[in-house]
C-alpha cells in the first residue's frame, strides 16, 4: 500500500534508507561516501516532509518498506527501498 507518511513512520523511514544505502555497492562509491550519506539525515529531519504531506511511504504486510517524496525539492531527498524488501 502507498500512502502519505506520518510521523509515527518517521523511525521506519530513517531505517529503510539507512538500508538502502548500505544496500549500494562500492563499486562505484566509496564507503566513505556511503557513510557520509547515510548519516546525513536523522529521524527528526523527516518530520517536516511529513507535515507538509510531500512525503509517501511504501508498506507492505504492516511493515515500512519504502519512501518517495511528492516534490523534488524536499528536503529528505530521494526515494528509498528496503534492499530485504526485493
Amino acid at each position: 500500500m502507498i500512502c502519505n507518511a506520518t510521523v509515527s513512520d518517521a523511525a521506519a523511514l530513517w531505517a529503510v534508507r539507512r538500508a538502502a544505502i548500505q544496500g549500494i555497492s562500492t563499486e562505484h562509491y566509496s564507503k566513505a561516501q556511503l557513510s557520509a550519506w547515510r548519516d546525513e539525515r536523522t529521524v527528526h529531519s523527516y518530520v517536516p516532509p511529513i507535515r507538509e504531506k510531500v512525503l509517501l511511504v511504501a508498506e507492505f504486510q504492516g511493515k515500512v518498506i519504502g519512501l518517495r517524496p511528492t516534490r523534488s525539492e524536499t528536503a529528505c531527498g530521494a526515494g528509498a527501498l528496503c534492499p530485504s524488501a526485493v
